[in-house]
């Protein structure tokens, strides 16, 4: 058991804790494919996807809505011309449908 004021689930490798620092007020779908070298347009600006992290799932959680909710979560390094950005994602395992939820600075 640890002192720190984070909790455990949120701890990655080497201490650092991968959050988002915003979220959007929807998911933002995603019609690209999702792999490396995929183009995507998030504010109007077009990213290159340069890497995916899978950072955790989701199986059956009902609390929020309606229905079971599964999801894959994870990080995407994205390339454009106003520089990097890190995106914080999910893919919906029943549709296979692929949202941005929001990002790192």
């Amino acid at each position: 058991m640890t002192n720190s004021a984070t909790p455990p689930r949120l701890r990655k490798a080497r201490g650092h804790a991968r959050i988002p620092t915003r979220l959007l007020m929807r998911p933002l779908p995603i019609e690209t494919p999702l792999k490396i070298g995929g183009t995507l347009v998030l504010n109007h600006e077009i990213y290159t996807i340069e890497r995916l992290r899978f950072d955790h799932r989701l199986k059956n959680v009902e609390w929020w809505g309606d229905r079971p909710v599964s999801r894959d979560y994870l990080w995407l390094s994205l390339a454009g011309a106003v520089g990097k950005l890190e995106a914080f994602g999910y893919v919906d395992r029943e549709s296979g449908r692929v949202f941005v939820q929001g990002m790192r600075d």
